[in-house]
């Protein structure tokens, strides 16, 4: 009996050790948009022609930008700690951006935004590690139905607000299909800024 005690004892030991070698938070997002504020323009302006049209008079247009920025993340899990078995992988499938006004004529409430990302990041148990890749963190829908479509001049330059942005980012571990988390915040200005030809095609 007091051998049965012992056993489970042991085992019950080893399972605390095993779970206690899953990090918590092993996911962190390092940086968004080069730890720099985002600066989403609400359009781009410029000249369209019809190249299959001779004849085509040149149109002025304007586009509203999506907002996609670099994110860079990375990894820690160790999972059971054994120094040659490393196959945790960090798959993120989703991004919900929730926005708070700071400055300007945002509209007190927000629509939040919800974009579907791809991003697979190895685990590196040391920490030293990180991913690279990209989410949408402003659609161009989003922007034109806050702010409106095309909004602004080319000649007008403007701040219509400041917004506080938390990303939350979601996924699975591949080898455990444990969920996984992370969030941070950054700064967004949203106004009328020097445009981006290459967006429009000039």
């Amino acid at each position: 009996m007091r051998r049965n005690i012992f056993v489970l004892s042991a085992l019950l030991v080893c399972l605390g050790l095993l779970v206690s070698c899953s990090r918590e938070n092993a996911l962190l997002i390092v940086s968004v948009n080069e730890g720099k504020p985002v600066n989403s323009d609400l359009a781009d302006f410029g000249i369209f022609k019809d190249a299959t049209d001779p004849e085509a008079d040149p149109e002025y247009i304007s586009v509203t930008p999506d907002d996609v920025v670099p994110i860079e993340l990375s990894y820690s899990e160790i999972g059971l700690g054994l120094p040659t078995w490393r196959p945790y992988t960090a798959h993120i499938t989703k991004a919900t951006i929730t926005f708070t006004k700071v400055l300007g004529e945002a509209p007190e409430v927000l629509p939040k935004v919800e974009s579907r990302v791809n991003i697979s990041v190895v685990s590196d148990p040391e920490g030293k590690k990180s991913t690279k890749g990209y989410i949408t963190l402003i659609p161009a829908i989003w922007k034109d139905e806050v702010f409106g479509a095309g909004a602004g001049s080319p000649d007008e330059l403007s701040n219509e607000a400041t917004l506080k942005a938390k990303i939350k980012l979601e996924g699975v571990d591949k080898a455990t299909g444990a969920s996984i988390t992370a969030e941070t915040e950054v700064l967004v200005n949203i106004g009328n800024f020097w445009d981006e030809p290459s967006r429009i095609g000039d």
